[in-house]
């Protein structure tokens, strides 16, 4: 387990620098949660104080947290009731607030881990670019190591309105489009604290509740930046969320609710480009059209798609949903036999 850091090249003067809040849910995540804490542990960067919140976990995670806690002090052990993620969270986030004592706040999930550099490049970033929302890039850690899904952009300021596109990502701008770092993630972004006054997750478990908090906080801050610095890694397992038959539905439900924080043509545009996305991508996954009037964002879909907003394919599987939803369905069937044809195809010539 790691110890504070006694090199005095990697100690910083934690009068001098920002305080940091890490808050990160925690729930049967026993076999990763060592790894997590380590890493947070090691970071060069030490004016920071994690608030790692045990979601009523039935492993040890719980446990873990304590002893954690007991060995440093920047570790801060809460235990609460299974209420899901956006509840754990929010109890990080209102302990934060009452003490009043932090500049920033990141997050991290429990079965991931962070580089050495993690807060020290986000904070040094965000005083020398005076960004109230600082984002930066992620590895995918996996059975064989690390690895960068997409491409590497030069750092850049986001005004509201390519914040609000770089955090729903659902865009065909080439501009844009495959940056490692765009989506509604929390964990690769510092918050200034002002941007998170009253602003907390929706405890909702049938959504995804981090893309509506991102665009919250990005409608009280005044500049945000894009580093591409690679600094979170992300692990991907088959009982994350995201691997989860449920996440087009939970999807499906936050962008809807999206909709309402559109706050400019544009906006609106991009929201569109999003809800059709994820339209799409419900109908695939379940066979079914989504519960919504798909007709009333035909017109706004194909604006957004005239502007770049929204890939052509995506458009026209969204109008087979509205306009021929038999024809959508044959069509669905057809693609499933011929992804069989050719696996049995490719497992016969192995």
């Amino acid at each position: 387990m790691s110890q504070n850091n006694s090199n005095p090249l990697l100690r910083q003067n934690t009068d001098k620098h920002p305080g940091v809040a890490i808050v990160i849910p925690v729930y049967n995540v026993a076999e990763y949660l060592c790894e997590c804490l380590d890493s947070m542990l090691a970071q060069t960067y030490e004016n920071f104080t994690v608030f790692a919140v045990d979601d009523g976990s039935t492993d040890n995670s719980g446990v873990i947290l304590d002893e954690y806690a007991k060995k440093d002090k920047r570790i801060v052990a809460i235990h609460q009731q299974n209420a899901g993620q956006g509840a754990a969270r929010n109890n990080a986030l209102d302990r934060i607030e009452a003490l009043g004592t932090f500049d920033y706040v990141t997050f991290a999930d429990g079965d991931d881990k962070v580089q050495p550099q993690f807060v020290a490049q986000l904070v040094a970033t965000a005083e020398r670019t005076h960004a109230d929302i600082t984002i930066c890039a992620f590895h995918y850690l996996e059975s064989d190591g690390l690895h960068a899904k997409g491409r590497l952009h030069e750092e850049m300021s986001l005004d509201k309105e390519t914040y609000f596109e770089f955090v729903l990502s659902a865009g065909a701008r080439p501009m844009y489009h495959g940056i490692i770092g765009t989506g509604g993630m929390v964990w690769n972004k510092l918050f200034h604290i002002h941007t998170l006054k009253d602003v907390r997750f929706l405890t909702d478990k049938g959504l995804v509740e981090d893309e509506l908090f991102c665009l919250q906080a990005g409608e009280r801050s005044r500049r945000n930046v894009y580093f591409p610095g690679m600094l979170y890694i992300y692990r991907q397992r088959p009982g994350s969320d995201v691997k989860q038959s449920s996440i087009y539905r939970k999807m499906l439900a936050a962008r809807i609710l999206i909709l309402d924080h559109a706050f400019s043509p544009r906006t609106k545009l991009i929201a569109t480009a999003g809800l059709v996305a994820a339209s799409v991508d419900y109908f695939k996954r379940y066979e079914k059209c989504p519960p919504l009037n798909l007709h009333e964002h035909k017109e706004r879909a194909i604006k957004a798609c005239d502007e770049g907003y929204l890939r052509k394919r995506i458009l026209q599987r969204f109008s087979l949903m509205c306009d021929y939803p038999r024809l959508a369905h044959c069509y669905i069937f057809q693609r499933r036999i011929f992804n069989s044809a050719m696996f049995w195809r490719k497992r016969k010539h192995s």
